[in-house]
């Protein structure tokens, strides 16, 4: 018979594993944004996409005037509750989307072209963020998707809009229209752009959060843009330009946030038990000791090119000649050391020409994953896995040499400094 206390057991349990589960899935966050570049990535994506806004909003005028005559409008209206999106901003691209509907045919071509690149690039940066590889969907459904999430919404939001207008209704109505469009648009970005599975809980919660950090973005601009005085003497006409480009900014810096803290949510167990970072121990693999001498070696080829023994190597660096012995010998073979007639060595090229990525292939560390060999789906989707992260390892050991390593801020002359810089 089970025990009357058992559900209150359980209940304090879980109460207890919140903090852990919350602290976990922020680390993961924060982590998997970092790792992942995600302020570069949003830099450059909001670049893009002030460079492809035009002609977005070009090729929706001319669908929905060659459709539907005036009854489009407003799509401008919609764009007003985007943060940074003021009435002279918004008033200029309209001015534009009413010359854009005289254009010629290739004109036209060129603004869907281009409205459809700047969703492929939101794919792509969403796939990085996430470090999908597996297979993309097929092309048509690629497509499809692009043009309903560039294209036709726009459009059949657009009309709406204005048929809504039409009927009386006032603006402020659409405010909360709008907080509740964001939210569905980044449920339905955040499952399907990764390219991964993503279950509907993280993408929904992402999609919570990031809708109501826009909503108060757009708040706030509201309101301090009207005391920016100092900005409009700066710039002028273009002020309305400078702040919609830093409102892009934040707004693309939100949306992969919430690209990390869906990946966080649903590998949050992940998180919790297995991504500790590992403790710093004062023993090194035999990459952590070769590179080490190699360090040694390259401050002397930098001071005054001497060689050293391995007596003086050891010493050093505080291992036993046994220990250097056979990765020295590793490196001589691989052409990474010189060593003259009475046994002492030196590096065989400039400390900036050898990456860590060379030491590690010379002493036998950087053999790859082993890559399945088989044709089926999985072993297909394992390949794709395991090829990218020993690329993606090679490249950060090729990106490293001994020469940058000695420019650290713990690389003074101090053997033990440098070796614990290596460590990091």
């Amino acid at each position: 018979m089970r025990s009357s206390t058992a559900p209150a057991r359980l209940a304090g349990r879980g109460l207890r594993e919140v903090s852990p589960l919350a602290r976990a899935v922020v680390v993961g966050t924060a982590r998997r944004f970092l790792d992942a570049r995600g302020f570069d990535l949003a830099a450059s994506l909001a670049y893009s996409a002030l460079l492809t806004l035009v002609p977005l909003v070009a090729c929706v005028t001319l669908l929905t005037s060659a459709f539907f005559g005036e009854s489009g409008t407003g799509l401008y209206r919609l764009l007003r509750f985007l943060p940074g999106a003021g009435r002279d901003f918004v008033t200029s691209l309209q001015a534009f989307g009413a010359k854009a509907t005289s254009v010629s045919g290739t004109a036209t071509l060129f603004f869907l072209l281009t409205s459809l690149r700047t969703f492929f690039q939101v794919e792509g940066t969403v796939q990085a963020l996430w470090g999908s590889t597996l297979t993309p969907r097929r092309p048509l459904r690629r497509l499809g998707m692009a043009l309903s999430v560039m294209i036709l919404g726009p459009i059949a939001l657009g009309v709406l809009t204005s048929i809504l207008l039409e009927s009386g209704a006032p603006l402020g109505d659409f405010r909360p229209f709008g907080s509740l469009l964001s939210f569905g648009l980044l449920v339905y970005l955040y499952r399907k752009l990764p390219g991964s599975y993503v279950r509907w809980v993280p993408a929904t919660i992402a999609a919570f959060f990031v809708s109501a950090a826009l909503t108060l973005l757009r708040i706030g601009f509201a309101r301090g843009v009207a005391h920016l005085t100092d900005l409009n003497q700066t710039y002028g006409p273009l002020s309305a330009i400078v702040i919609f480009v830093v409102a892009i900014g934040m707004m693309t810096t939100l949306f992969l946030g919430g690209v990390s803290f869906a990946h966080a949510i649903q590998f949050r167990d992940e998180f919790l038990d297995h991504d500790t970072p590992a403790e710093r121990t004062e023993e090194g693999g035999p990459l952590y000791v070769a590179v080490r001498l190699l360090l040694v070696l390259a401050m002397a080829w930098r001071n005054d090119r001497a060689t050293r023994t391995i007596a003086a190597l050891a010493g050093e660096i505080g291992r036993r000649e046994e220990e250097l012995a056979p990765l020295i010998a590793a490196l001589l073979g691989e052409g990474l050391l010189t060593s003259d007639s009475g046994g002492n060595v030196a590096l065989a090229r400039a400390p900036e020409t050898i990456s860590l990525y060379a030491v590690a292939r010379a002493i036998g560390e950087s053999a790859p994953r082993a890559v399945p060999a088989g044709h089926d789906a999985a072993a297909t989707t394992l390949h794709r896995v395991f090829a990218k992260a020993n690329r993606e390892e090679r490249a950060v050991l090729q990106g490293t040499s001994l020469r940058d390593l000695l420019s650290g801020p713990d690389a003074q002359g101090d053997p033990d400094a440098i070796g614990l810089a290596v460590n990091r």
